[in-house]
């Protein structure tokens, strides 16, 4: 996404009488969405569901593989949810790689590890690839989940 559409974004959330630093924050985390801005705007709590599903990519990528296999547990049982958290990686590993392009840094959400261009294209990939398998098969989701988070 370009840097102007998070700018409209803001500059609409500000006439609403957002401050800056919030609707900076709401624009990043809609991911170039206007809708997704103005949503978490009268929805906090799904502005903090959307936060907490970027904190869990961050936290799986390091976690042992015990605790990677009970979130996909957890995370299959609820197939919108799975859906959701799976467009959230995707479209902030895109961001990641975007902004390691682009040498610039993230406004909120610094992942702790430092991947590698290929290490992020990867992951995108690797996300891509399992959302079509459980989007167009009957591939048993846990299995599915859980094979994307022993590769992650």
């Amino acid at each position: 996404r370009r840097s102007s559409d998070l700018e409209e974004i803001e500059k609409s959330l500000s006439l609403q009488g957002i401050n800056a630093k919030k609707a900076k924050e709401l624009a990043w985390l809609s991911f170039g969405r206007p809708e997704l801005a103005f949503d978490y705007l009268n929805s906090p709590e799904k502005e903090e569901a959307q936060k907490e599903r970027i904190k869990d990519m961050s936290f799986l990528v390091r976690a042992p593989l015990h605790t990677r296999f009970q979130y996909a547990e957890k995370l299959s049982k609820q197939r919108g949810e799975m859906f959701r958290t799976l467009d959230v990686w995707l479209n902030y590993l895109r961001e990641l790689l975007l902004n390691k392009i682009e040498k610039r840094t993230l406004p909120f959400f610094q992942p702790e590890e430092n991947f590698s261009t290929g290490d992020l294209r990867k992951k995108i990939n690797l996300i891509e690839k399992i959302k079509l398998v459980l989007s167009r098969t009957n591939a048993n989701p846990r299995l599915a989940l859980e094979v994307l988070l022993m590769k992650i």
